[in-house]
């Protein structure tokens, strides 16, 4: 279906269907693809059932990316976050923050509502969801 798209790689039954004028995709796997569709730019999907938004990166059986430019690396893994970053099984982050998780321990960041807290990283330590947080002023 790439009509007027340039330096794209697509491999896979189904991959990359709705690209038709996006150029610099990397679309590798059955049913994987760029969910900004027709005009994506610099998706990289890898996996069976992947999707990635321009400019975003995932890899591993149904991880998705649908935030801006974020990052999703695991089976099952999702970013709906703007500059999100998910790495590790059902690894889920809906804020733009680093989540980590493993295989038995999946995580779903939450929402810190301290005033000063501008970033911040979720760890998952023996089952225990722990924040690392990056403050403005004093804590």
């Amino acid at each position: 279906g790439i009509t007027d798209g340039g330096e794209n790689t697509i491999i896979g039954s189904n991959a990359g269907e709705t690209i038709t004028t996006g150029d610099k995709n990397t679309i590798i796997g059955s049913l994987a693809a760029a969910v900004d569709g027709a005009a994506s730019l610099g998706a990289v999907a890898i996996g069976r059932n992947a999707s990635a938004t321009t400019k975003s990166v995932a890899i591993g059986t149904q991880a998705t990316v649908t935030g801006a430019t974020g990052t999703a690396i695991g089976e099952g893994t999702s970013v709906t976050a703007a500059n999100g970053i998910a790495i590790g099984q059902g690894c889920s982050v809906s804020g733009p923050v680093l989540g980590l998780a493993s295989a038995t321990n999946p995580i779903t960041t939450g929402s810190l509502t301290e005033p000063n807290i501008e970033e911040y990283l979720t760890v998952v330590v023996n089952g225990v969801t722990r924040y690392i947080a990056l403050y403005s002023g004093t804590p």
